[in-house]
């Protein structure tokens, strides 16, 4: 994890050094980390090329961080980028992408291969695990996720799962075209049975969500629409319930764009009866580049209108690369 300061009187960003939270993270920590914006804790992991290769942590509403869980039922290095929370679980997932130790050894090209006779599925464990004991996994055939979109519980025994199945996993790192749905998967914690419903076949990934709804029924995402990865043509906002997309731009001719990030308009106090009428209240932000004139921008827009209108449009000194992600930071 990088540490940074923010040098007022400038406004620049000083880089201060890697952060190992005090000599106990000692491990690398997933660019995906949750916050369950009610409890205030933190759910995290680490990945590993040697067993255990999935390491599960969580930090405390104070920020401490609490034991680690490593995963042993995971036997492959998969590899894995995301995960998901509920509120009672965090969820794992294994795909068709796997790290080669022997690639990195040897020098020879990228280390992730695709192994189509791994098997895809889903690990579900307590978010409270004190062991892996308690993990549950269920195979859900042929599904390969880069990021989760979100996770809730629909009942005491159903879990739901939306993400973007990226069906043509093996070209997913090398620059080419992609196949993805945008799918929503059921797992019944009791009985193991898988439901899958497709949301959209638009090569929808990238996703982002009103971030205090982590956890918990989401009614609006906002994804990129991919062509090359990880270039994205424009943004789709989407109704989960429905499918409908309920709002779309796209950037141009030759302008590509990356991650769309929702944020927020109002801070969250923890009161969540506003509902549905105000989950999409905010902002969608995201860099454009345009490759004919090699000028980049921050594009801020508006996440309620179907156009989903520019508030604000920054060009920028400097490109910034396609794939470039992170979080919103309020102070």
């Amino acid at each position: 994890m990088a540490r940074t300061r923010n040098t007022k009187l400038a406004g620049d960003i000083e880089t201060l050094g890697r952060w190992d939270l005090d000599k106990k993270l000692l491990s690398n920590m997933t660019a995906h980390p949750k916050i369950d914006m009610d409890t205030k804790e933190t759910f995290a992991f680490s990945w590993s090329f040697v067993f255990p290769h999935l390491t599960f942590f969580r930090f405390d509403e104070k920020g401490i961080k609490q034991k680690e869980v490593p995963i042993f039922s995971m036997h492959n290095p998969s590899l894995t980028h995301d995960f998901a929370i509920t509120k009672r679980f965090a969820i794992f997932h294994e795909t068709q992408l796997v790290m080669s130790l022997a690639k990195v050894l040897m020098g020879r090209g990228t280390p992730v291969v695709y192994e189509p006779k791994q098997r895809t599925r889903f690990g579900v464990i307590p978010r409270q695990a004190k062991c892996d004991s308690e993990m549950k996994w269920f195979e859900v055939q042929g599904f390969n996720a880069a990021h989760i979109i979100n996770s809730w519980e629909s009942s005491d025994e159903e879990i739901v799962i939306v993400a973007s199945n990226v069906k043509s996993i093996e070209n997913f790192l090398v620059n080419k075209k992609l196949d993805v749905v945008l799918e929503k998967v059921k797992i019944n914690l009791k009985t193991g049975k898988v439901h899958r419903n497709i949301i959209s076949t638009k090569n929808l990934e990238l996703g982002s969500i009103n971030s205090s709804y982590v956890g918990k029924k989401t009614r609006y995402a906002y994804l990129g629409v991919l062509e090359e990865t990880p270039k994205t043509s424009g943004l789709v906002k989407i109704d989960l319930e429905t499918g409908d997309e309920v709002g779309k731009r796209f950037y141009g001719d030759g302008c590509f764009g990356g991650e769309p990030l929702f944020v927020r308009r109002n801070e969250y106090n923890g009161d969540d009866e506003d509902g549905e009428c105000n989950e999409d209240d905010g902002f969608v932000m995201t860099f454009v580049h345009n490759e004919h004139t090699n000028e980049s921008i921050f594009l801020v827009m508006d996440a309620k209108s179907p156009e989903l209108n520019t508030i604000a449009k920054i060009k920028l000194p400097r490109r910034v690369p396609y794939g470039f992600h992170g979080l919103f930071l309020a102070n």
